[in-house]
């Protein structure tokens, strides 16, 4: 989530980003909403689960995931947690149908596979990248794993996340998908890899346990952070 001063982040648009227009909002739960966008092609095609970032105001960019990609490669959707009275919150809460944005895509390329059972968690920040990622995981393999969200979201996502346990997230960010681990690592079916997405410190937590109760190794876990604890919020 990068903040520079306004010329650089203008260079930064020019040198690396993508035109796109909202052609669709679905607000599809209380906190959460679906942007789809009409985008220009990426040179290496744009990924489900991939990197995406906005620049919310002249100084300030947000980090993203896609979400889905169409069959041409030029339609894409975001989704946006707004369960957070952030700077990037307000900008997505803003969009509406017809405006034009910048995305910085960046030839990032998804995450890479390592086998066939793989492990998915995370929180309303992961949501989007997560059903990416899972939806191809799917197609080829068996993915499993939990996500925590507020409670009133949990039934409208539940439906995103096929394989993936929706839990109501409690006051202290991450103790949900915790509780779950604990209670299922010894009885799950065995993992071959692991993405752990979202709160700095849940992430550092599920990851012992992982080690812990598990025989997964420290490089078949990848951690990808997008919220911390004491930092300006989404």
């Amino acid at each position: 989530m990068p903040s520079m001063p306004g010329l650089l982040a203008t260079l930064t648009e020019k040198s690396f980003g993508h035109r796109a227009s909202i052609a669709a909002i679905e607000q599809i739960s209380p906190n959460f909403r679906r942007v789809d966008l009409r985008v220009e092609p990426l040179k290496s095609g744009w990924k489900a689960g991939q990197d995406i970032q906005f620049r919310i105001d002249d100084n300030t960019f947000r980090h993203y995931s896609v979400m889905a990609v169409d069959d041409t490669g030029t339609a894409i959707s975001v989704l946006f947690h707004q369960g957070v009275d952030g700077p990037g919150s307000r900008w997505a809460a803003a969009l509406s149908v017809g405006d034009d944005v910048i995305a910085l895509g960046m030839n990032t390329p998804a995450p890479k596979y390592r086998g066939d059972r793989h492990l998915y968690l995370g929180d309303g920040s992961a949501v989007g990248v997560i059903h990416g990622l899972a939806a191809t995981q799917n197609a080829n393999g068996t993915a499993s794993g939990a996500v925590e969200v507020p409670a009133e979201d949990r039934e409208a996502l539940a439906g995103l996340l096929p394989g993936i346990d929706v839990l109501p997230a409690e006051p202290v960010p991450g103790t949900a998908v915790a509780e779950w681990i604990e209670a299922t690592a010894s009885t799950e079916a065995r993992y071959d890899a692991a993405s752990l997405f979202g709160h700095a410190q849940s992430i550092q937590r599920q990851r012992r346990i992982l080690l812990d109760r598990t025989e997964l190794s420290k490089k078949s876990i990848t951690t990808k952070p997008y919220w911390a604890t004491g930092k300006v919020g989404l």
